[in-house]
């Protein structure tokens, strides 16, 4: 089973439609080129092989482009517009303590408040961030209308519509520059080998 079909399945089974996934999607590329444009990025990205830029917005799509695309699958929702691209790319973290940060002198950028881990369908496969941020929610004691940012791992359109339906969570404005000291919760999948 591949994740374009768990993908394919989780539009299916929570009702989400190709022009739902093709509005999400266009939104989340204008925010994302509003947000480059505002330099949210600018400390985050170390210029590499003359790129500046996560490549990955598009600026010329459209929904009448996405539209235009053919499905991954026959009678299928999903298609390219719908779907993350491949790319390249790390990221360094410093996970330290509270005595850590005290001890070094360190400025914190963020405090992991409470995590969760969770199994998923293994067919749908994608659905973790479901259960996960439920769990999590329950542990820390939160409702998802006391969040004020979630950053769901999008690699299909389907997987955070789907995600949406079941929490409850209202899609948000934010940009990433406007939510910088906010509360927050992050669904990724885990690193190899955790």
């Amino acid at each position: 089973m591949s994740q374009f079909r768990g993908a394919e399945l989780i539009a299916e089974n929570w009702g989400v439609s190709r022009a739902d996934m093709e509005r999400f999607a266009f939104t989340s590329h204008q925010r994302a080129l509003a947000a480059q444009a505002d330099g949210a990025f600018d400390d985050e990205i170390t210029p590499s092989f003359g790129l500046t830029a996560d490549e990955g917005p598009r600026a010329d799509t459209s929904l009448e482009k996405m539209a235009g695309l053919k499905t991954l699958a026959e009678g299928g929702r999903l298609t390219a517009a719908v779907s993350s691209q491949i790319s390249d790319g790390a990221a360094a973290l410093l996970i330290a303590s509270a005595e850590a940060v005290r001890r070094h002198g360190l400025t914190p950028l963020a405090r992991v408040h409470t995590m969760a881990v969770v199994g998923s369908d293994p067919i749908q496969m994608l659905t973790g961030p479901i259960p996960a941020t439920e769990k999590v929610l329950k542990k820390a004691g939160l409702s998802i209308g006391e969040i004020d940012l979630v950053e769901i791992n999008e690699a299909f359109a389907s997987v955070v519509l789907a995600w949406q339906k079941e929490t409850g969570a209202a899609r948000s404005g934010s940009t990433p520059s406007a939510a910088r000291s906010r509360s927050g919760i992050r669904s990724a999948p885990p690193a190899p080998g955790s």
